[in-house]
């Protein structure tokens, strides 16, 4: 069982980093290097990743509506919020454990290089 979630988690966090939205990932590392920043002790990883995934995700939604991509023909802003809001209510659980994974881990490392480099 425990193999089996370890399975699911790496692929996942391989979906979330090789998705090949290039935009998507760099606007990921960018938030998660500014949350773990933004953290004073270790206790606040949990708030911290919460708070850079809803603020990825809201970046994520705004990013949606400048480039809506699959349609040839000229969409009104209407139509790209749509389609944005569309594709973002489109991700499932699985997704967003994974994103919130990752921004844990980049969140923790960071943290950690920052509070060891503070010390010397």
């Amino acid at each position: 069982m425990v193999e089996s979630f370890v399975a699911d988690v790496m692929s996942i966090l391989t979906t979330v980093f090789l998705s090949g939205d290039l935009v998507s990932t760099i606007l990921a590392f960018v938030v998660a290097i500014g949350a773990a920043f933004t953290m004073n002790r270790f206790g606040q990883i949990w708030g911290v990743s919460l708070s850079a995934l809803v603020i990825y995700g809201l970046l994520n939604l705004a990013l949606g509506v400048f480039r809506v991509a699959g349609t040839d023909q000229p969409m009104t802003i209407g139509q790209k919020i749509e389609a944005s809001w569309s594709r973002f209510m489109g991700m499932t659980a699985g997704g967003l454990l994974g994103y919130f994974l990752a921004f844990l881990i980049v969140i923790v490392v960071v943290f950690l290089i920052r509070s060891a480099i503070k010390r010397t």
